[in-house]
């Protein structure tokens, strides 16, 4: 008789092989508790070669579960299920953690890293937390994927893909996940420039089952300029939609009025989709009188329910994604800003997120000066696209 490994069997076979010794292959929930085997159980009086040989026709990652049943399995198979778990490679290894998440709440699988990271400790795994403590600790693989990825591009620099997960998991859980959201927020930053002052926050919510997020970016310029926009930078809303300068704003059909113009202007665009990921904008402009003139750029994104690294509204996230593999979406209009601010769209207040302090303080603080002999124009800026119902329309003929 040939007692070769086969190549493949029916999971029925196999199921009918371990249930004649008491083991299911199903899994099962334990809440916590461990499994114990009744000690006349058969399989328990199984010689460990014949145990042995039956493991051959089970997947490496059902016998390294196995392993870990009781004291008694593991002691038996740790050398040769879990040596072949680790020899299968790191698909095999994220697989069989996966297996062991699903009873331990308080942890996520972090298939970069290829290990489980306890949320309790979530702030040991959010890169600006390491960066602004000056820790010696080695970069971990997530923040390297993160990094490579350009997800900051797609979100904003405190976002984490690993730290969205925990905060999901906790969420679904029914846990405390205060800390991790916040930590995936940050306060009011300023950013003091060569002629204009930048202020920005950001801030995460779990709405319906998928985590929300809101950016305000403000750019405070003198009053003395003709056109109300910074004289260097650009803007990232989102990977399919970044303006490279902030003239690119004109040059994709954004209303932008003068300084002559700007305490009377309104705007009639409102919120603009995208049409490939899950993100809503906003640019508004509001006149402080001597202190200076604002443009306000307000965004907010759906990230999902953070299930999957997969899932297609993290991944549309991602700025290494190349344009021939995007993917339309569709979505109601207004719908993830209503989510967020719990209202219609069209009662947000652009202006509302800045308290009286911080508008003072952006009046007050002075900026470098404003370089000698540069001023933001238009000229040679060719509109290239228009704003329709809310969508970037690019215009035929150009």
């Amino acid at each position: 008789m040939d007692l070769a490994p086969a190549t493949q069997v029916p999971i029925a076979i196999l199921r009918q092989i371990f249930s004649l010794f008491g083991f299911g292959l199903a899994r099962h929930r334990t809440q916590g508790r461990a499994i114990t085997f009744d000690l006349d159980s058969p399989i328990k009086r199984l010689p460990p070669e014949l145990l042995l040989l039956i493991l051959d026709y089970v997947p490496v990652v059902s016998g390294a579960s196995l392993g870990l049943t009781c004291h008694s399995f593991y002691s038996c198979l740790k050398e040769r299920c879990l040596d072949s778990l680790k020899k299968a490679g790191q698909s095999a290894i994220c697989e069989f953690l996966y297996c062991l998440e699903r009873d331990l709440p308080t942890h996520v699988v972090c298939p970069h890293c290829v290990r489980l990271h306890p949320i309790p400790n979530a702030k040991e795994y959010h890169l600006l937390s390491h960066t602004d403590s000056r820790s010696s600790r080695p970069w971990l693989a997530c923040w390297k994927r993160d990094l490579i990825s350009g997800l900051a591009r797609g979100t904003y620099p405190e976002f984490s893909s690993i730290l969205f997960h925990m905060a999901m998991k906790a969420y679904r859980h029914s846990y405390d996940n205060v800390q991790v959201l916040k930590l995936l927020g940050c306060g009011s930053k300023k950013l003091l420039n060569w002629g204009f002052i930048e202020q920005r926050s950001a801030e995460a919510r779990i709405e319906d089952g998928s985590l929300l997020v809101r950016e305000q970016k403000v750019f405070m310029v003198p009053s003395s300029e003709a056109i109300p926009l910074p004289w260097c930078g650009g803007l990232d809303i989102c990977p399919h939609i970044q303006f490279a300068t902030m003239q690119s704003l004109h040059k994709y059909g954004i209303q932008i009025p003068t300084a002559t113009q700007i305490e009377k202007f309104e705007n009639r665009q409102g919120l603009i989709c995208c049409n490939y990921c899950y993100t809503e904008f906003r640019v508004d402009f509001k006149s402080y009188g001597r202190a200076g003139n604002a443009m306000f750029l307000t965004r907010w994104m759906d990230l999902g329910e953070g299930r999957d690294f997969n899932d297609h509204k993290y991944i549309s996230r991602l700025s290494s994604i190349e344009e021939k593999s995007w993917t339309k979406v569709a979505f109601q209009r207004g719908s993830i800003c209503a989510s967020f601010e719990q209202k219609l769209g069209a009662a947000f207040k652009f202006d509302s997120l800045l308290s009286h302090q911080e508008e003072k303080d952006l009046g007050i603080e002075k900026a470098w000066p404003w370089p000698e002999g540069i001023k933001v124009s238009f000229i040679g800026i060719k509109q290239r696209y228009v704003v329709r119902n809310g969508s970037l329309v690019l215009l035929l003929g150009i």
